[in-house]
Formats: C-alpha cells, sequence, structure tokens
C-alpha cells in the first residue's frame, strides 16, 4: 500500500506507520469485503476526474453449427466485443483533536492512539465501500421457495439455497480464486443457522473435515465449492419483516466480481506545532484522509451472488 505523511519529525512518521499497519491488519482480520486479493485493483488515470475506468472484453459466444468451416471458404470476421465498466471515487477524511493538557495527565501517547483509531476508521472505509459495490448486484437468490422479493422472505440460509447460489456461478463459468473456491461472505446470524442444519449434506457436517490451514481469516470451513467467511458488516434489507424477521443480504462471489481503487492514496497528518490560531500549541491534531472507489464489475455477466434470508436468533432490528 503505497501511502504519504506529512513529514515533520521522527514522531510523525511513527503516527503514519501505526495508521498503515493498522489499516493492513484490520483487512486482513476482520474486515473481509477487502481482502487483498479478493478484488481487481483500479489505479486512477490522471485527467479522468474522479472516474475509474477499466476496458473489458467479452468471451466468444461458440456454436458448433455456424462455426463449421466451408473448404476453401474464408469465416465472417467478428468484431472484438469491447466494453468497459466505470466507477466513482471519492475523497474521505477525519482529524482527531488532542489537548496537551489531556496528553501529558493520560498513561496513554493519546497520539499514537488516535493514529490506531484511524487506521482502524480508514479500514473500516475501504471495507464498506467494497462491501456496498458488491451488493448492487442484481443476481438475488431469496430463500425459501415462493419468495420473489424481501418482503416475502421467511426462511433462514439453508445448504440447499448457498448450493444453488455456488451452482449459479459455476453454470455461468465464474472463475473461482486460486484456493478453487468462491467466497461467500454471511452474516453471524445466517451462519447460526447453517450450523443448525442437520444431515449428510449440512454446513456443520461438511467443515468437519475441512482443513482450516489455508483459509482467509475470518474463514471458517469449505462448503459446496466456496470459502465462508463470518462478517459483522452485513446489510439488513428490510427489518420486520415476515413473522416480524430481518432480511440480511450476504454475497458469494467469484474472480472479477470487484474493483477497487485507490487504496494506495492514503495520506497522513500530523499537527503539533505553535502558529497564529494556537500561539501556546495546545492541541496535537492527527488526521487522514484517502481517496477510494469501488464498483461491480459486471459488464462481462454476472459474477456475484447476493443471497437474502431471513435472520434468527435476535429480534428484528437487532444486531
Amino acid at each position: 500500500m503505497a501511502t504519504t505523511v506529512t513529514t515533520q519529525s521522527h514522531f510523525s512518521d511513527l503516527v503514519h506507520n501505526l495508521i498503515v499497519l493498522e489499516v493492513q491488519d484490520r483487512l486482513r482480520a476482520s474486515l473481509p469485503w477487502a481482502t487483498p486479493g479478493s478484488y481487481d485493483p483500479f489505479t486512477h488515470v490522471k485527467g479522468a476526474n474522479s472516474t475509474f475506468v477499466k476496458g473489458t472484453y467479452a468471451d466468444i459466444v461458440q456454436n458448433l453449427a455456424t462455426d463449421k468451416l466451408s473448404e476453401g471458404v474464408a469465416p465472417t470476421p467478428i468484431a472484438l466485443a469491447i466494453d468497459k465498466t466505470t466507477f466513482q471515487g471519492f475523497q474521505y477524511g477525519k482529524v482527531e483533536q488532542v489537548s496537551d493538557l489531556a496528553d501529558f495527565t493520560s498513561p496513554h501517547q493519546l497520539a499514537q492512539v488516535s493514529a490506531e483509531k484511524l487506521g482502524r476508521w480508514i479500514a473500516e472505509t475501504i471495507n464498506q465501500v467494497a462491501y456496498t459495490a458488491l451488493m448492487s448486484s442484481g443476481n438475488i437468490i431469496y430463500t425459501g421457495t415462493t419468495a420473489t422479493a424481501n418482503a416475502g422472505v421467511s426462511a433462514t440460509l439453508n445448504a440447499k439455497d448457498f448450493a444453488r447460489a455456488v451452482g449459479r456461478l459455476k453454470m455461468a463459468n465464474v472463475q473461482p480464486f486460486a484456493d478453487g473456491a468462491y467466497r461467500a461472505i454471511l452474516s453471524p446470524r445466517q451462519v447460526y443457522d447453517l450450523r443448525m442444519e442437520m444431515g449428510e449434506q449440512s454446513f456443520s457436517n461438511a467443515i468437519r473435515y475441512t482443513d482450516a490451514s489455508h483459509l482467509l481469516a475470518g474463514g471458517i470451513g469449505l462448503f459446496n465449492g466456496a470459502e465462508v467467511i463470518e462478517s459483522s458488516v452485513i446489510q439488513t434489507a428490510n427489518t420486520a419483516g415476515v413473522a416480524g424477521v430481518d432480511v440480511i443480504s450476504a454475497c458469494i462471489y467469484g474472480v472479477g466480481a470487484l474493483g477497487l481503487g485507490d487504496v494506495g492514496t492514503v495520506q497522513t497528518f500530523l499537527v503539533n506545532s505553535p502558529d497564529s490560531a494556537q500561539p501556546l500549541n495546545q492541541n496535537i491534531y492527527v488526521g487522514a484522509k484517502l481517496w477510494v472507489g469501488a464498483g461491480y464489475l459486471n459488464a462481462a455477466g454476472d459474477k456475484a451472488i447476493v443471497l437474502n434470508s431471513a435472520g434468527s436468533i435476535l429480534a428484528a432490528g437487532q444486531h
């Protein structure tokens, strides 16, 4: 992650490093929507305003009937199907203020504490931007046999609907990740419902034999061709729907579903010197900003499926 810092001292470098390390650790550990390797990295091109742009190229459609060659007759040329994916980037920023008195009397280094908190905020911002982009997929499975919209969902997540989502990705020839599996990021409430199912084809029975040594942070097992990862950053699509339950939106996706950039634009700032605004230098300011955007890359076909299911355990609207 390439970042910049307004350098005033070695302490300024320390604050910067604390923020960057916190961002990287959080994204790897507890914020899986933007885990490195799970998205297509985009870099902003100067002159494109706030827009990320990337070309996409559709596969050639195979047809045995029309692809046959006739002796001595050249085939009719077909144009390369060129398209593009675009999404917007936005700038986000925060500044924390610590008074010199608070810093002097506290048993902790408050500027460093602020740096850690800002690092977490940056990671959460990147994670939320990535999640929002993936959830824009219109490829939705509503759990149960009759629901066609969130208002009609009453069934909790089950092995059958999970397998149906994975099967649809396979039928669409969506490429899995390098470990051969798709990513399935679920709410802990949905994971609970999967665990409560019993039987030979159940989730609990399947993960009993999973080798967890290669799973991503937060991964709890491989199931029906997808690595299941828990995340508390899951949207409630409909609060208090059928039978007073929440409808929760999770996602299963493969390579090329998410574009994310420019996570290398993180800048950090430390202001700890007197000026005309504070001649007695009574406050320390620690700040950070980044410019980031994300997009669902469906120009060449859907690569993600949203799973909307009823959530049990808690009352409607609770987390």
